[in-house]
C-alpha cells in the first residue's frame, strides 16, 4: 500500500510498510546484486526513521530497540549479499559496498548531531544505535577492501590474458612470414632451418601490463640470416623490429 510508505515505527500502517511493501520488493529482487542493493536501502531506511522520530521527539526505548534490531538485521544481510556477489561480480560488489559505507557515514553524522542538539535523554536513546552504525561502518570497510582486491585481481588476469593472446597472434604471423621468406629465397635442394624464440613477460603494475615480445630468427643455409622481434606494447598495439 502506497499510503503506508510514509509511516514510522509506532504508526498503525507501519507493519504494512515493513511486512508487505518491503517483502514485495524483496520478492522482486532475484539477483545477488539487486538483493544487496535492496538490503542496503532498507538498512538506511531504518536509520532515516530513527532520525525523523528523534526530530519529532517521538523516540522511545521500545521503538529505538525495534529500529536497532531491524537495522542490524538488514546490515548483516547486506554484508552477506555483497560477499556472495563478490564471487561473481567483484566490481558491482565493490560499488555497493562503497555506497553503503558512504550512506552509513552520513547517517552517523546526523545521529551525532541529533544527540548533541536533543539533550541528554535523546543522546542516551540514540547512543546504542549510533554505536551499531559505527560497527557496521567498520565491517563494511573490510568487505569493501576485499571486493576492491578482487577487482584488481580480475584486472590483472584480464591484462595478462590479453597480452598472451596478442603474443600468440604475433607468433603465428611471424611463422607464416618466415615460411614465405624461406620458400622465396632458397632453392628446393637447400634445407631451411628456422628457430623461433618467444619471450613472454607480463609485468603488471597498478597502471596495467608492461608488455611482451616475440623474437623470430631465420637462418638459411648458404644464405643470410634474418631476425625480427615483435612486441606487444602496454596499450595493446604490436611493434615489429627487423635486424
Amino acid at each position: 500500500m502506497v499510503v503506508a510508505e510514509g509511516s514510522l515505527p509506532g504508526d498503525v500502517l507501519y507493519p504494512i510498510k515493513v511486512g508487505v511493501n518491503e517483502n514485495v520488493r524483496g520478492a522482486i529482487a532475484v539477483s545477488a546484486k539487486s538483493e544487496a542493493e535492496l538490503e542496503a536501502r532498507l538498512a538506511g531506511r531504518r536509520l532515516e526513521e530513527a532520525e525523523k522520530l528523534a526530530t519529532k521527539e517521538d523516540l522511545s526505548v521500545e521503538i529505538t530497540t525495534e529500529i536497532e534490531d531491524n537495522f542490524n538485521a538488514h546490515a548483516d544481510r547486506t554484508m552477506a549479499r555483497i560477499e556472495t556477489l563478490a564471487e561473481t561480480d567483484a566490481r558491482a560488489a565493490a560499488d555497493i559496498a562503497s555506497n553503503f559505507e558512504t550512506s552509513l557515514l552520513a547517517h552517523e553524522r546526523v545521529l551525532v548531531r541529533l544527540a548533541l542538539d536533543g539533550g541528554s535523554d535523546l543522546a542516551v536513546l540514540i547512543a546504542p544505535l549510533t554505536s551499531d552504525v559505527r560497527s557496521v561502518i567498520s565491517a563494511s570497510a573490510s568487505v569493501k577492501a576485499k571486493a576492491d582486491a578482487n577487482v584488481e585481481a580480475e584486472a590483472d588476469i584480464d591484462l595478462e590474458a590479453s597480452a598472451k593472446a596478442r603474443l600468440m597472434e604475433a607468433e603465428a604471423s611471424l611463422r607464416s612470414a618466415q615460411r614465405a621468406v624461406s620458400s622465396a629465397g632458397v632453392e628446393s635442394e637447400n634445407e631451411t632451418e628456422g628457430s623461433i624464440e618467444s619471450n613472454t613477460q607480463s609485468e603488471t603494475e597498478a597502471e596495467g601490463s608492461g608488455g611482451a615480445s616475440v623474437r623470430v630468427k631465420s637462418e638459411v643455409q648458404g644464405g643470410a640470416n634474418s631476425e625480427s622481434e615483435t612486441s606487444v606494447e602496454s596499450d595493446g598495439s604490436l611493434k615489429v623490429d627487423l635486424y
